[in-house]
């Protein structure tokens, strides 16, 4: 698995690279009235439908960003989102929006255990939500010190951004289940 710092960098000489680095410039991103993503790349083609996926989405969101065809290959990789003219990113922010939905935990209401599922009751910045959580060893993982995200049995994922802003029984509740 690479890590960000493995990745070569905007300007660096990408020739050796496995990895087809897109430019920007180059690129034009829009909805069509369907409400598919398209993409078009100057003097080169029409990508009819795209996704766009983060390599790296918990550390570096803005860079690395694969763009996805409809058959699930990647047409390149941009380098820095940022780089894309003002409505291309705006498209591909919601894109990214979509797909990257994790509501942030702002108190655990309860935690119910019953055998290897739990059952978890939650105030987020979304509103209240329930999930049930199977395998807590596998899906509740702190990903940097008291930073948490949390997956459920269908795959959405909740973060606690930091867990010493919770309140004193949402984080002993927390550290009784992991």
């Amino acid at each position: 698995m690479m890590t960000v710092s493995q990745f070569p960098k905007n300007g660096e000489d990408l020739s050796s690279s496995r990895i087809r680095f897109m430019d920007a410039k180059s690129l034009c991103f829009y909805k069509t009235e369907g409400g598919e993503l398209r993409l078009d790349v100057e003097n080169d083609r029409c990508v009819l439908s795209v996704t766009t996926v983060r390599a790296f989405p918990l550390n570096d969101p803005n860079h690395y960003i694969s763009i996805i065809d409809a058959n699930g290959d990647e047409v390149g990789m941009l380098y820095d989102l940022r780089q894309l003219d003002h409505e291309s990113r705006h498209e591909v922010e919601e894109d990214l929006r979509r797909r990257y939905f994790t509501p942030k935990i702002e108190k655990i209401v309860s935690i119910r255990v019953e055998f290897s599922n739990v059952y978890c009751e939650v105030e987020t910045d979304k509103g209240p939500k329930e999930f049930v959580v199977h395998g807590v060893r596998s899906n509740v993982v702190e990903i940097s010190p008291g930073r948490y995200l949390i997956q459920d049995v269908d795959a959405n994922r909740f973060e606690i951004p930091d867990l010493s802003q919770l309140d004193t029984r949402s984080r002993l509740l927390l550290e009784r289940l992991v």
